[in-house]
């Protein structure tokens, strides 16, 4: 990846959108500083020679216009001295020169456009750096504000859950209470129908008894 790219890219990132993707926003800032860091110094770097290079093309420029100059003059003194084929020598220098200044122009204004734009973009990183490093106490303050509030609202979530839990098992436990004291109920209800039954069992016995009495005596009175 090109410097211009890199920083490009550096540049465009949202720091915000960065800590909540991550992990660990505090690991997460600190890198994102060291990137920035790492591209202020390579874009650093890359101005510098950029420079050097537009400095190397703006000395080669003057040097072939100075020549350029120089082979004019030396071009008007030959016609001056009658030394037509020495001016049509100089002339053809200062030609070949001239086109050397075209070409160098061009590859010194391509230059300093690069120029430019690097250091434009070296001081926005530089100025991005700043004021990531600025704020970096605050964004994380934000954040472990905001994971503070989210542990509250979870810690609420689950304490409301398990006061549910707990409704849910006081119902049954009074389900089971209900359910054990109906038992009880139809047990004494069971025990009751059977000693009434045997109450009037002996009852009934009884009067069976009596009756039978009653006919054994009727009987014995007939036979006497």
């Amino acid at each position: 990846m090109g410097i211009l790219e890199r920083i490009s890219t550096i540049m465009k990132a949202n720091i915000n959108d960065l800590l909540d993707r991550a992990e660990n926003p505090e690991i997460m800032l600190e890198q994102y500083i060291r990137d920035l860091e790492s591209g202020v110094n390579e874009a650093r770097e890359e101005l510098v020679n950029a420079m050097a290079d537009e400095k190397r093309l703006a000395a080669r420029l003057e040097e072939r216009k100075r020549q350029v100059r120089e082979w004019e003059e030396k071009a008007e003194q030959a016609v001056r001295l009658g030394k037509d084929e020495a001016a049509r020598s100089a002339l053809r220098a200062a030609r070949a020169y001239q086109d050397e200044v075209q070409t160098t122009t061009a590859a010194w204004e391509t230059q300093k456009e690069k120029v430019a734009e690097l250091q434009e973009q070296y001081e926005q990183i530089e100025k991005k750096l700043a004021t990531i490093k600025g704020e970096r106490d605050a964004l994380l303050a934000k954040y472990k504000a905001t994971r503070a509030q989210e542990k509250i609202t979870t810690t609420k979530v689950s304490a409301s859950k398990a006061k549910e839990a707990l409704k849910g098992i006081e119902r049954m436990k009074e389900r089971m209470e209900q359910e054990a004291a109906k038992a009880a109920a139809r047990e004494e209800l069971a025990a009751m129908s059977t000693a009434v039954l045997e109450a009037e069992k002996s009852q009934e016995d009884i009067e069976i008894e009596a009756r039978l009495a009653e006919l054994k005596a009727k009987i014995a009175a007939e036979g006497k």
